[in-house]
């Protein structure tokens, strides 16, 4: 990981190694740098949902679930300046997992966990969905992005009882809820979490994003899909959990930069160099 992952690497890049040492633990992929006749081909050939999203980004930028070939196409024409990932959509529970090892220790351990809820509004026969959403204690905190979002649907009335999920990308930016997960830490899913981390060289400190089908299998550490890596910028993302209090934050971030320069220390001693400011400055004007 370049940099450490200060800038963010390519997605498909990151994940690589994990897909060479354990392949049921990565969503299939493809790159798509334009919209060739080849690419068109493949389109007709995926199956809906899927997702797609800058091999390069952060924070769910133009992240966006996908259900048809139309809609693919418009995306990868109204993006064609990026290069653009294609991922299998996964299905169920998403969480961040945050991990640390330090260099001389054999065995990470796992620092944060966070769930990535989804936020809806139930109809109850009467409200059309703009309603709905301005009258949703939660939602209504996010009223501009939803309204935009769903623009072509505020007039309609849900009927009683009917679910709407008003987010689909697991980004606290655009909608998601941050809950604190830390009480699913286990042996069990230490271990699967160990087992990525040892597939990425070096790597000793970031997040993972996963999905998996179930909150009970998560526990387990099974059918776990890794959809990004994560380093030293990331964060441990349940600090966004409304009941946590700035105070808490600060605690958890304070005391997760102080791993991430404990770490620095350690590998500098191991014998690896420091990268040099004006390289650091190269790459961040050309983030």
């Amino acid at each position: 990981m370049d940099f450490g992952g200060i800038f963010g690497d390519d997605k498909s890049n990151t994940l690589e190694p994990i897909a060479s040492a354990i392949p049921a633990s990565v969503p299939n992929s493809y790159i798509f740098n334009s919209t060739t006749n080849s690419d068109q081909s493949l389109l007709l050939e995926l199956t809906y949902p899927l997702v797609l999203k800058p091999n390069n980004g952060y924070r769910g930028t133009n992240v966006a679930i996908i259900h048809d070939k139309a809609s693919a196409v418009k995306y990868l024409e109204t993006h064609s300046q990026q290069t653009t990932l294609l991922q299998e959509y996964i299905a169920g529970e998403e969480f961040g997992v945050f991990y640390i090892k330090p260099p001389e220790h054999e065995k990470g351990f796992i620092y944060s966990i966070v769930n990535k809820k989804f936020p809806s509004v139930t109809g109850d026969g009467v409200s059309t969905l703009e309603t709905l959403i301005l009258q949703d204690a939660r939602a209504v905190m996010m009223a501009p992005t939803f309204l935009e979002k769903h623009s072509k649907q505020l007039n309609r009335i849900l009927a009683k009882g009917e679910v709407f999920q008003l987010v689909d990308v697991g980004s606290h930016c655009r909608g998601a809820l941050f809950l604190d997960a830390n009480e699913y830490i286990s042996e069990k899913l230490s271990k699967s979490i160990e087992q990525l981390a040892k597939a990425i060289p070096e790597f000793h400190f970031g997040r993972f994003d996963i999905r998996v089908d179930t909150i009970d299998s998560f526990r387990r550490g099974e059918n776990i899909k890794v959809l990004e890596v994560n380093g030293v910028t990331a964060e441990a993302a349940h600090i966004y959990d409304p009941k946590n209090s700035l105070f808490d934050a600060y605690k958890v971030m304070f005391k997760q930069w102080e791993w991430a320069f404990k770490i620095g220390k350690a590998n500098k001693e191991r014998g690896f160099k420091p990268i040099r400011l004006k390289k650091i400055l190269t790459r961040w004007l050309q983030a």
